[in-house]
């Protein structure tokens, strides 16, 4: 395990009777163990893992013994990460409590150590509206200035990898735009995926927490138009069951686009347009796409069912975007503008 803190000795907290790890195990050994027994998905694991990292390199930083922590360094690490909010996000905070809650649990269960970290409350996440939608406006220019010359593309006899870049990310910024897809969702897409039912053409999903393509977004024309043109001018020998959207370097040619790396087409593409601010990330793209839904007629239904969300309450969050776009943009200070005279007295 990279940039791990080796602990050899028992997790056993102070004050209780010791419980010595099993042969050799020192707290590494543990938390494989742990990682290998639960029923968790390999993304999931891989969070765990560096959740857990990070808790006990706080253990060491802060001069803490493992086998003395207590319920009260677990709380103490919570709050550390909370007061440290321009590099911690709430959700983060969550994703590493839960990770150290359920480590502890389980060393409970098999007779490791006590669960000190049983009951401990989870921080709420505050950031319910933090990422904003982009107007219509912001849309197009977004996409102009990713792919303003499109036509000189096209009449291109070669192109180079620049090309190849520049056209994969307008097809991905395009596509993210107008179906509401997630970054884990378009790094998963096959060319395969593409295909159609009853008589419409439909793009096959592998949504977050699922374990399978068990779902589907429409794929108009507008939203293949430009994946159908990257993977005819770049991609024209690739297999039907290669990633639809690959990496174009040299020695990375043809592999799967992680999503870190479409996060940072997003956030390339924002900055274009000057939206640099840190409420404008990858997941605006898909607010974008519920708010248009909205503002264009569309119900919350239609929004539930594009953003295949579980539960109803989560497209909620979509209407408030509207409601609150629409006080600024129609804000009821025009009626005072009346009001008052050259010298600021009410008239």
């Amino acid at each position: 395990m990279n940039e791990m803190v080796t602990y050899a000795g028992s997790l056993q907290p102070a004050g209780s009777e010791a419980v010595s790890l099993p042969g050799e195990m020192n707290w590494e050994s543990a938390v494989e163990r742990f990682l290998s027994e639960a029923d968790i998905k390999d993304s999931s694991r891989d969070t765990y893992r560096k959740s857990l990292q990070s808790f006990f390199r706080w253990v060491e930083k802060t001069g803490r013994e493992l086998s003395m922590l207590s319920r009260a360094d677990i709380i103490a690490f919570k709050e550390d990460n909370l007061r440290d909010g321009n590099r911690h996000s709430v959700m983060y905070v969550r994703l590493q409590m839960s990770a150290v809650r359920r480590f502890y649990g389980w060393a409970e269960e098999m007779h490791l150590c006590n669960d000190i970290a049983k009951s401990i409350k989870l921080p709420k996440n505050r950031e319910t509206f933090v990422k904003q939608h982009l107007s219509s406006k912001e849309c197009v220019d977004m996409l102009d200035a990713m792919l303003s010359d499109e036509d000189s593309l096209k009449r291109k006899i070669r192109f180079d990898s620049a090309d190849e870049v520049s056209s994969r990310n307008y097809a991905i910024i395009n596509l993210m735009l107008r179906t509401g897809l997630r970054t884990i969702e378009v790094s998963r897409l096959d060319i395969m995926d593409i295909t159609m039912k009853h008589g419409k053409r439909i793009l096959l999903v592998w949504g977050k927490g699922r374990d399978s393509k068990d779902n589907f977004v429409p794929l108009n024309d507008k939203a293949y138009g430009p994946i159908e043109e990257y993977l005819r001018l770049f991609r024209g020998d690739a297999l039907m069951s290669e990633p639809m959207f690959a990496a174009a370097g040299t020695n990375s040619r043809g592999n799967r686009l992680t999503p870190r790396m479409i996060q940072m087409v997003c956030k390339k593409a924002l900055r274009s347009i000057g939206l640099d601010d840190h409420s404008y990330s990858a997941h605006s793209l898909r607010h974008t796409c519920a708010v248009q839904i909205l503002k264009n007629g569309g119900t919350m239904f239609d929004v539930k069912t594009m953003l295949r969300h579980s539960r109803p309450e989560t497209s909620e969050i979509y209407v408030k975007s509207v409601e609150e776009e629409m006080r600024i943009v129609h804000s009821p200070d025009i009626y005072l503008e009346n009001a008052y005279d050259s010298n600021g007295n009410l008239n």
